[in-house]
């Protein structure tokens, strides 16, 4: 009973009722959100009320903080955007703003405010989201059908949506790397522990495999080449041992590439290239009118309809739905009378939904929590594990960021949310030291 006590405790939310309650749907929207998230329809409206009235109470100092300042931006960009377009277009124009598809994107930060760089709730929280993403074929989906689809080589998410799914598997398969030394250096059950990760490992590299998006394999290698590189700078061993040691990282990842190419694992994605060339060519060409609306082509016209529309409105965009509006009007139908829902790019999803304003939003949020990550590696405030990985995922989101429109969809939310509590933690963790325990 005291060591749970113990654990529950909160050095900010000194209320033990409170500490508990707040931990408890931490923990359970990990663990459950992606295998029914209608169980949370209401919590995650009353959660953050609930931390940022706790804060108000106990530690006002956070408030002065960027997060903040970004929360209140968050809400005002959706805002923004509603009210010019109700100024300029009533006739289209949304009856009432809404600011929820933004404000999604930032559950991290009470999260984050719970955790607190708590490196046991922050592992535990992780680890509790990756085993929720092993359970959705079971629970969510078809269980042994979406293993069949695989072995026949059609794709799926088992469950959820293939490419958001992806990347969900992705971000597992890369903090099961990142943190690998954990499992091996068990000193209880390491047995267990070792078989466990070779186990989850092989789950999350089928889980990749079976979303067959080529953003989600670009990711990967982009963000694990900046694991490797960042580790050479990170490591605290000589020069030599350090060249040696990224040197077999890149050979093991190579390895993998060339047995899974070898193997055929690649062959869906070659022959959609394959099927592809004629807009690569017409492309380099310049005959962008010319281009099919294949999967590549389509993601080619939308950014090109993205663009024009966004040259009408730049600074507040023409607020939400609007991606539906103009795919319908463009042509692009996801199957017939179904038009696609966004721009398939963070960037421009929120140029032509938000403007100029939406964008820097994204982009603000990226540079402060690398920024203040990488403050926090030079003073040895965060475990380097922990800062690797963030580099990893930040770089892998980025990547899929060009080409999905990551920031819209229930998987892709949820795994921003929740890899980011984890980090922003870490700064609100020295937030506390340096207000309430000064050195």
């Amino acid at each position: 009973m005291i060591k749970w006590l113990s654990f529950m405790a909160h050095p900010i939310f000194l209320r033990p009722w409170l500490a508990a309650m707040l931990y408890g749907f931490v923990f359970l929207y990990a663990l459950l959100f992606l295998l029914d998230q209608s169980l949370f329809k209401a919590a995650v409206k009353i959660f953050p009320l609930v931390v940022f009235v706790a804060v108000f109470w106990f530690a006002k100092y956070y408030f002065r903080t960027a997060a903040f300042f970004l929360v209140v931006y968050a809400v005002f960009t959706p805002l923004l955007s509603w009210f010019f377009m109700a100024q300029d277009y009533p006739e289209i124009a949304f009856s009432s703003p809404n600011v929820k598809p933004v404000l999604d994107n930032f559950l991290f930060v009470p999260m984050a405010l719970v955790l607190l760089g708590d490196k046991v709730k922050t592992y535990l929280f992780w680890v509790l989201a990756g085993l929720s993403s092993f359970l959705v074929p079971w629970v969510g989906g078809d269980g042994l059908l979406e293993w069949e689809r695989l072995l026949n080589g059609v794709r799926t998410g088992f469950g959820g949506h293939i490419i958001t799914m992806g990347m969900v598997y992705a971000v597992v398969l890369m903090g099961l790397l990142v943190f690998c030394k954990e499992f091996f250096k068990a000193k209880k059950l390491r047995t267990l522990f070792i078989v466990a990760w070779f186990f989850f490992l092989f789950l999350s590299i089928v889980g990749v495999i079976a979303s067959q998006s080529r953003a989600v394999y670009l990711g990967l290698f982009v963000s694990l080449a900046v694991w490797v590189v960042a580790f050479v700078f990170l490591s605290n061993k000589n020069r030599i041992e350090r060249l040696r040691t990224s040197l077999f990282g890149l050979c093991i990842l190579f390895s993998l590439l060339g047995a899974g190419y070898t193997l055929g694992l690649f062959d869906s994605i070659k022959q959609r290239v394959s099927a592809e060339h004629g807009v690569y060519s017409s492309l380099l060409s310049g005959q962008i009118n010319k281009i099919p609306k294949n999967s590549a082509g389509l993601r080619v016209h939308f950014w090109q309809e993205a663009v024009q529309w966004s040259k009408e409105r730049p600074l507040f965009g023409w607020d939400r739905d609007i991606s539906k509006r103009i795919n319908k009007q463009a042509g692009n139908y996801f199957f017939k009378g179904v038009p696609f829902q966004s721009m398939h790019n963070d960037f421009l999803e929120l140029l032509v939904t938000y403007g100029i304003f939406g964008v820097f939003l994204f982009v603000a949020v990226l540079m402060w929590v690398l920024l203040g990550l990488t403050k926090l590696q030079r003073k040895k405030r965060i475990d380097s594990n922990v800062f690797l990985f963030m580099l990893c995922f930040l770089s892998f989101f980025v990547v899929n960021g060009l080409f999905m429109s990551t920031w819209f969809f229930m998987e892709s939310k949820f795994i921003w949310n929740i890899v980011m509590a984890g980090g922003v933690g870490y700064l609100f963790k020295s937030v506390y030291l340096e207000t309430v325990e000064p050195v």
